[in-house]
């Protein structure tokens, strides 16, 4: 079992990751000769990304905390992992969907998509849900219903946490209007939504078959979902999906699921009725033959929370 390697492997042996793939840029400025006729850009818009993830900010201890955006217009949506010191998976899924939507540059025409790879690196180093504080950050967030707890694990105040702070200048400066915590459990997959993302998760247990759930934000005083539901008026949508016994088979399951989450709907069906409509005769009946998607890199095999190696001047 996988997830069971991972819990036993001693933070002092975590191994160094390599440098991430840099992956090409998407798309560049058309020069003059691929202007239309009198000068006019081409209708089709312009795909950038980060070719690699950014040092946004530090933790309690240091540690560098890692983004990377994706797309330059259409909806913002944020997606966040590890915030849990406990949740490595969730963490290394987040790795899986930047080389994901690196190729899928499909998503990035209406997508503006920003990945906050590790929302607590110090407590995932320590194999500990809290921070090296002892907060637990996902009860940390100034939000209207923060609560001073008496064993501290919300902190002495809201935005105590460096960590807390970092994720706050995100969430500031990038705007998002869906916000997607992802995390891992051994339950039943399931997505926990707020009001305005009620009929998004409604489409996504049609089509995936996962269990929703409104967001009892009641019992998340000073989470991220109360923050960015009561202060940032953004949707919210904390997805728990199941690890199964393999965290990389698992992810092969969730990902159509998590890139619906993030598109608003499904892509894959979009781009199926955009090909039958564009290539298939009128009379033509039964399903277009699609082309095959590029092949997935091998899946990189880890222990533990890796720290990425600063990023290339």
């Amino acid at each position: 079992n996988e997830a069971s390697q991972i819990k036993q492997t001693p933070a002092s042996k975590i191994e160094p990751t390599s440098t991430p793939r840099v992956p090409e840029l998407a798309a560049k400025q058309p020069s003059k000769t691929e202007l239309l006729p009198g000068g006019k850009m081409p209708e089709k818009p312009i795909v950038t990304m980060d070719p690699s993830w950014k040092v946004i900010g530090k933790s309690t201890n240091g540690v560098p905390i890692h983004s990377r955006r994706f797309g330059r217009q259409g909806t913002r949506t944020l997606v966040i992992a590890g915030i849990d010191g406990q949740d490595l998976i969730a963490t290394r899924w987040n790795d899986e969907l930047a080389e994901t939507l690196s190729r899928r540059t499909d998503l990035l025409q209406t997508n503006e998509i920003l990945l906050l790879r590790a929302g607590n690196p110090d407590g995932l180093i320590k194999r500990t849900a809290t921070n090296v504080n002892g907060v637990l950050i996902n009860r940390n967030f100034p939000s209207r219903r923060y609560q001073f707890l008496q064993d501290k694990t919300a902190g002495p105040g809201p935005a105590s946490e460096a960590e807390t702070k970092v994720i706050l200048e995100t969430l500031y400066t990038f705007r998002p209007r869906r916000v997607i915590h992802l995390t891992s459990t051994t339950d039943r997959s399931t997505a926990y939504y707020n009001r305005a993302s009620k009929d998004l998760v409604v489409e996504l247990q049609k089509q995936f078959a996962v269990t929703e759930q409104p967001l009892d934000v009641e019992l998340l005083a000073g989470s991220l979902e109360d923050f960015a539901d009561g202060t940032m008026d953004a949707g919210v949508i904390s997805l728990k999906l199941n690890t199964s016994s393999n965290w990389q088979q698992a992810w092969k399951k969730h990902l159509p699921l998590v890139l619906t989450a993030i598109n608003g709907q499904n892509p894959d069906k979009v781009q199926a009725v955009s090909e039958e409509t564009s290539k298939a005769p009128s009379d033509q009946v039964g399903s277009p033959v699609r082309s095959s998607e590029p092949e997935s890199p091998p899946v990189r095999r880890r222990r533990g929370y890796e720290e990425l190696p600063p990023p290339q001047r």
